[in-house]
């Protein structure tokens, strides 16, 4: 393996590590979030946009969402647990003007 593809594998690893704790994950949550309602444009200054933390964090979030997409989300699975009334979750007590209280 060339050493410049060595180097960019252990970049990668290393800065993925980087955006999976504390602010950079909550971060990347967010990101990832305005990604899935829709096109999110990346900024970075460098001139080799290939080999950028921009182009890092765009496979990152293509990674996310495919794996999400196959997943599933389980949004389906507390619909029943949400008070139509007030819209709380009913395990934690419903609203105190909801009349189902």
């Amino acid at each position: 393996m060339q050493p410049e593809i060595r180097v960019r594998r252990v970049y990668d690893r290393r800065y993925t590590e980087e955006l999976s704790q504390g602010a950079a994950r909550s971060a990347l949550g967010h990101v990832a979030a305005l990604a899935a309602a829709g096109p999110v444009t990346l900024l970075t200054a460098t001139r080799d946009v290939d080999h950028s933390q921009a182009a890092a964090l765009a496979q990152l979030l293509r990674h996310q969402a495919l794996s999400e997409s196959a997943e599933g989300g389980d949004a389906a699975c507390w619909a029943h647990l949400v008070c139509p009334e007030c819209g709380a979750i009913t395990a934690g007590g419903h609203r105190p003007d909801c009349a189902s209280a």
